[in-house]
């Protein structure tokens, strides 16, 4: 890693492995097989990341940062990962990503 490391997460199917770091590009994406773990991808954010978690069915990551919009949504694509789009679906239900006020909200929009 190219440095201190502040969030680690498993994707579901324990395949990758997303970490956060306080130096750009921020995030970096493992991939695992077996014992030996290799780089898949990396991801630049605004800032120091803080926290990471892949989205229980492993098509996102969540990703918690220092400078704004402070959240950025990945879109999981193997060893690709690409920020997600605004409206989201999950689970038959959309989602909108919405910043008022510097702060992030998701807000069901049926």
């Amino acid at each position: 890693m190219p440095s201190t490391g502040y969030g680690v997460s498993f994707s579901p199917d324990s395949q990758y492995i997303a970490v956060g770091h306080s130096i750009s590009p921020y995030f970096t994406l493992l991939k695992r097989n077996g014992d030996t773990v290799s780089l898949a991808s990396t991801y630049t954010l605004s800032g120091t990341c803080r926290s990471v978690s892949f989205s229980p069915d492993g098509r996102y990551i969540a990703v918690a940062h220092t400078n704004s919009p402070r959240f950025t949504l990945l879109k999981a694509g193997g060893t690709y990962h690409t920020q997600a789009p605004t409206v989201l679906e999950y689970k038959g239900k959309k989602y909108y990503l919405v910043e008022p006020n510097d702060s992030l909200r998701i807000i069901d929009i049926k």
